[in-house]
């Protein structure tokens, strides 16, 4: 009976860390799969809690704050325009948190952070190939989803679905390639892999037409260029955005609406101050989670034709007129903490693999905030699960950085594989 007892009790957490590392990969892949893998990976999780009697939730430094995030954030309810919606938000938000502990204390040893970087950089392999397919003959593989259109631009999507997702996918990934590729210390066939990946990324994010996802990108790149202290990458997008202004055709860099506008300026604006309008009306706990596409309408003084029953576009905005500014507030704390984190990881002598996953999750990080003042990927399940997942990741590695001895020149020369 002992036998088997402890057969289960190291089953859980190699299953726990699968389910996990599974969930990942297949969110840009599968909806239902990733939110069956989820669901195993909590139930797991709780496993292992009780079965292991690990505690359940083990300091991360950042446990208040987000407790207090979640907390503002059902304060939101007692206002709420639609109740039912506003308790469905609350169980997402639930979730998400739950991602995000979940993996920081799943992933604590190299080991397992490396081979889950290399899981996920073959999964998101697949993606981009399906990405190629689909803009040759017009839909993906995976889910057989339709290419996109605007103006007379052929827009793709890969397996998201959404050009404007995969372009958040895609933007979140490109410092990792950048890192791999410039890492001396790494294998030759890593490197060639990484400049592959990063051609292939940049392929698809410029078919994605998104241009709020080439400037989220660019300063992503430019963010990646100053903590690495790459004055060479600086140059390269500097040149680079100014070589594309000058030369792309108009229709590329500018699309017009009916009214011959630049559609896409005009319609934030219009959002935004949509939006404005709601945080006005009800600035400290909003109007209800999860509730604003339905229930802005109430508080638009503006009553614009533009662009009716959509998100904010701006997931700031969005998070103040649903949830208020307080809890706004609370967000923003968190990630100015994360990134302080960063910065103090950064300054402490670490191994040359940990310094290449710094440099990717937080250049992937703050590219995607920068995204997400023009975008809905706060407010969308694929990119929220990648958000909260990488935050995790990112407290994981900078916890191991923290409590492993300074680097000797053998483990400097160790690979992500």
């Amino acid at each position: 009976m002992k036998f088997w007892i402890e057969k289960i009790k190291t089953f859980i957490p190699k299953a726990h860390e699968f389910a996990l590392t599974a969930f990942i990969i297949s969110v840009p892949l599968s909806k239902a799969v990733a939110e069956c893998l989820l669901i195993l990976s909590i139930v797991l999780w709780a496993a292992r809690k009780i079965i292991l009697g690990e505690p359940w939730f083990r300091e991360t430094g950042y446990s208040l704050i987000l407790l207090a995030f979640l907390v503002s954030s059902s304060f939101s309810l007692f206002g709420s325009e639609n109740l039912f919606e506003s308790m469905r938000g609350m169980l997402k938000l639930l979730r998400h948190l739950l991602i995000f502990f979940m993996v920081v204390d799943t992933f604590r040893t190299e080991e397992g952070i490396a081979r889950l970087v290399k899981l996920i950089i073959a999964g998101w392999l697949i993606v981009l190939l399906d990405g190629v397919w689909q803009y040759h003959y017009g839909f993906d593989l995976i889910r057989r989803a339709p290419i996109d259109f605007s103006s007379v631009h052929i827009r793709i999507g890969s397996s998201l679905k959404n050009f404007g997702i995969f372009a958040a996918f895609i933007l979140f990934y490109i410092p990792l390639f950048i890192s791999i590729a410039l890492t001396k210390s790494l294998k030759k066939t890593e490197r060639v892999l990484g400049l592959i990946l990063l051609v292939l990324s940049l392929v698809c994010l410029y078919h994605t037409h998104s241009r709020g996802a080439w400037i989220a990108s660019a300063l992503a790149i430019l963010f990646f260029g100053v903590i690495s202290g790459r004055k060479i990458i600086i140059f390269l997008v500097v040149a680079a955005s100014l070589t594309a202004v000058l030369l792309m055709p108009r229709s590329v860099l500018i699309h017009l609406d009916i009214e011959n506008k630049e559609q896409s300026v005009v319609e934030r604006f219009v959002l935004w101050q949509r939006a404005l309008d709601v945080i006005a009306a009800r600035p400290l706990f909003g109007i209800g989670i999860n509730t604003y596409s339905i229930s802005h309408k109430k508080y638009d003084k503006h009553q614009s034709y533009r662009v009716r029953g959509y998100y904010a576009h701006n997931g700031y905005l969005q998070m103040a007129a649903e949830t208020g500014l307080v809890t706004l507030g609370i967000f923003l704390f968190f990630i100015a903490r994360l990134f302080l984190s960063f910065i103090k990881s950064l300054r402490c002598p670490v191994s040359e693999p940990k310094r290449v996953l710094l440099f990717w999750l937080a250049s992937g990080l703050f590219g995607f905030l920068a995204y997400a003042c023009a975008d809905t990927i706060l407010h969308n399940k694929p990119t929220l699960y990648l958000f909260w997942f990488m935050c995790g990741l990112a407290v994981a590695v900078m916890r191991l950085s923290a409590i492993s001895p300074q680097p000797s020149a053998k483990e400097n020369s160790k690979t992500l594989s």
